[in-house]
């Protein structure tokens, strides 16, 4: 019995790439956000800018009032009044775009969320400066920097200013509003998930997804905000490409996270309803199997499997994920993930 369970090597490997990937994404996801904050950045994916890609840890590891987290091995740097005066200074003097991006990370390891002083009064206040100055590179950069320190009274209108100057693309403009949400006070939060939601915007729906996964999200919005979030997550549901024989692993992180999000939205705080959630939406899709695939070949979708030992696939199910292998015989990613998903199922039935 013990032999069953992936034990084949190359079963293990592909969902140890596909856990690896994950994983990855997660790791950039959250070199690019404050590492205080509970919010997760959503995943890297299509509609994100190089500049949303490429920007860094905002903050220092443990903020803390130790050293910045130092650049590529660059010996770090107090944080003292001094230190600030002497980046804000370099920032204005970066002559490059990937330059200015750097020194913007500089400037910016000085916020400390848990900690407001002078010192986070003073990168607030050049961040804001910089967001208006005319120089059309400081400023795009300026505002998603900004953005991402918290929600501040100005946000939403340098946000709006930047959308209106061509510096941020719509979709980029309901990115910065979905992450502003987790942040943004009680008073605010039904206004802007509803402008979120009226926004449309398939990646905001993704990065709310990732949230609400990750759990920055449920606990912290009002009722009204919550039922905006769900109708934003409902509406926007990922698909895989029209060609049936592509399956992509970004495809498939995406759809997985908005299954699980769908759940715990609709779940009331039950791991037995959001499993039922699981199982019907997994039935109503089942038109392309890639949809169960992916999820079953995931952490969540074995957990989901392990807690049900297996009896929560459907025959519909399993026989649609049967018939799309015999349909690819040759396709080794296609084999592969099938094989994953299928040992997932026998595995927690043996349980």
């Amino acid at each position: 019995m013990g032999d069953m369970r992936i034990a084949n090597s190359k079963t293990g490997w592909f969902l140890g790439g596909f856990i690896g990937i994950l994983a990855l994404v997660v790791w950039v996801s959250q070199s690019i956000q404050p590492r205080s904050e509970t919010r997760p950045v959503g995943p890297l994916a299509r509609g994100q800018s190089d500049v949303q890609a490429a920007m860094p840890t905002i903050m220092t590891a443990a903020d803390t009032l130790g050293p910045a987290t130092p650049i590529g091995g660059k010996r770090s740097v107090e944080r003292t009044e001094s230190a600030v005066t002497a980046a804000m200074a370099a920032l204005r003097a970066a002559q490059d775009r990937e330059g200015k991006l750097w020194r913007m990370k500089d400037l910016s390891d000085f916020y400390l969320r848990v900690h407001p002083d002078s010192i986070n009064d003073r990168v607030l206040e050049e961040l804001r400066a910089l967001a208006v100055s005319g120089d059309q590179t400081l400023e795009r950069m300026a505002i998603l920097t900004y953005s991402r320190l918290g929600y501040f009274t100005d946000t939403e209108p340098l946000l709006a200013r930047a959308l209106s100057l061509n510096q941020l693309t719509t979709s980029e403009y309901y990115t910065e509003l979905s992450y502003a949400l987790v942040q943004a006070p009680t008073e605010r939060q039904s206004d802007l998930a509803r402008k979120i939601r009226d926004g449309s915007d398939p990646f905001s729906a993704e990065v709310l997804a990732s949230l609400v996964v990750e759990g920055a999200l449920l606990d912290h919005l009002t009722k009204d905000a919550r039922a905006s979030v769900r109708s934003v997550i409902a509406d926007n549901a990922p698909s895989f490409p029209a060609s049936e024989g592509d399956f992509g692993f970004m495809d498939a992180i995406r759809y997985n996270s908005w299954l699980v999000a769908c759940a715990k939205l609709d779940g009331g705080n039950s791991v037995a309803k959001e499993d039922s959630v699981i199982t019907e939406r997994l039935v109503t899709h089942n038109s392309d199997p890639r949809l169960a695939i992916a999820f079953l070949m995931s952490p969540e979708g074995n957990g989901y499997l392990e807690r049900s030992r297996g009896a929560s696939i459907t025959p519909e199910v399993l026989s649609s994920i049967d018939a799309y292998a015999k349909r690819f015989p040759n396709n080794a990613t296609i084999q592969e993930a099938v094989t994953v998903a299928k040992t997932q199922i026998a595995n927690a039935r043996l349980k």
